[in-house]
């Protein structure tokens, strides 16, 4: 990345720490002290404008897409952890078309690459792990078998009394057959809740949520 291309992805990351509404995202998300324990269970990728500010300062993006990818990756990490319909989902969202238009208006990046048809989308996946909380724990563990058939490296069962499910790992085929077979078990249709993919948390981490920052 030139100096001047590195000038301007500083410019436009100093703007956003500028914002009011971005103070949750300006460091990592302490998931230690709120005791959110099953957070890098959901979020494989922990990400924070500060992360971004030391990678741009030592030289490590080679391209200012490298860069718009992390920032993104805050934005959807947020996303990927919080409640469809919460205040930090809703301002992720927010941050993340302001960025796109940004970046798109200084010729930075034409924004996120595309996906084939077939491959999920964030919002699928995020809508998958909140349906199979809603399923019966036969057809729960109905799922669990198809996947570790067709999938076994989405799971993990390092934990006797649980099991992990990486909804990343699961490949665009199986995801489909199994995403359809969670949809018709959803008592009353697939509505989009709150996700979970750890164990299910009490309302008193619900409550939590609007005070911490959600990468």
């Amino acid at each position: 990345m030139d100096g001047e291309t590195k000038k301007l992805c500083s410019d436009v990351l100093d703007e956003f720490f500028k914002m009011e509404n971005s103070e949750p995202f300006r460091e990592r998300v302490n998931w230690e002290e709120w005791g959110l324990y099953d957070y890098l269970q959901v979020v494989k990728t922990p990400m924070d404008m500060g992360a971004v500010r030391i990678k741009l300062n030592k030289g490590e993006y080679k391209k200012p897409e490298d860069f718009a990818k992390d920032m993104r990756l805050i934005w959807d990490n947020c996303k990927l952890y919080n409640q469809d319909g919460s205040e930090l989902y809703a301002i992720a969202h927010s941050l993340t078309k302001l960025f796109d238009e940004k970046m798109k208006h200084l010729k930075l990046d034409d924004g996120p690459p595309s996906k084939s048809s077939s491959d999920p989308s964030l919002e699928d996946r995020i809508v998958f792990s909140q349906d199979i909380y809603k399923i019966s724990s036969k057809d729960l563990g109905t799922i669990v078998e198809m996947i570790e058939e067709r999938c076994p490296k989405a799971l993990d069962k390092q934990n006797p009394d649980e099991i992990d499910l990486n909804v990343d790992a699961i490949d665009a085929k199986t995801f489909k057959e199994i995403d359809a077979f969670v949809k018709e078990c959803v008592p009353g249709g697939s509505i989009p809740r709150t996700l979970k993919k750890g164990k299910r948390k009490s309302k008193d981490k619900d409550d939590k949520s609007a005070k911490r920052q959600k990468e």
